[in-house]
C-alpha cells in the first residue's frame, strides 16, 4: 500500500549504548552517592568541581546520542550525508545544554551558571560528535 515508505529497523551500535547506560549509572550514583557525601564532609577541589560538572557533561553525551538517535531514525530521507545529520544533532543539543547553562531557560531545573559547567557541556558534546562520526551511531546503513 504504502510502497514509498520504507522503515528502517535501526539497532544502536553497542558502544553507544554501553556509554549512553554507564553515562545514566554515573549520573545517578554522583546524584545520590558522590554529591551528598562531597557535601556533607565539605570537601572542596578538583573532587568537587568534577562532581559538580559531570552532570553537564552526562546531559551533553546523552542529549547529543538521544537527538542524533532520533535525527538517524525519522530523519533519514531528509539527509542524504550523515556528517550534515550528525552535526544537526550535536547542534540541536548543543542549543538546549548552552542555554540551560547559561540561563536563557531553566527547563532543566534549578541550574547554578558556573564556568567549569559551561566547559563540561561543550566537553560532552564535542566528545560525542567525534565519537558519532568517527565509529557511528547505529549498525545498519541509512537507507535512501
Amino acid at each position: 500500500m504504502w510502497a514509498s515508505y520504507i522503515r528502517i529497523k535501526m539497532r544502536l551500535k553497542t558502544h553507544i549504548r554501553i556509554i549512553f547506560w554507564s553515562a545514566f549509572f554515573l549520573f545517578i550514583a554522583n546524584k545520590f552517592f558522590v554529591r551528598p557525601w562531597i557535601m556533607e564532609d565539605e570537601i572542596q577541589g578538583f573532587v568537587a568541581t568534577i562532581s559538580y560538572s559531570v552532570p553537564n557533561f552526562i546531559e551533553a553525551v546523552m542529549g547529543t546520542f538521544i537527538v542524533t538517535g532520533f535525527l538517524t531514525y525519522y530523519g533519514w530521507t531528509w539527509f542524504r550525508n550523515m556528517t550534515v545529520l550528525q552535526l544537526i544533532g550535536v547542534v540541536l543539543a548543543g542549543v538546549y545544554v548552552i542555554t540551560q547553562e547559561l540561563k536563557i531557560h531553566n527547563i532543566g531545573g534549578n541550574n547554578v551558571y558556573d564556568l567549569n559547567d559551561l566547559f563540561a557541556s561543550i566537553f560532552g558534546l564535542v566528545f560525542s560528535f567525534l565519537l558519532i562520526r568517527k565509529y557511528g551511531i547505529i549498525d545498519e546503513p541509512l537507507q535512501n
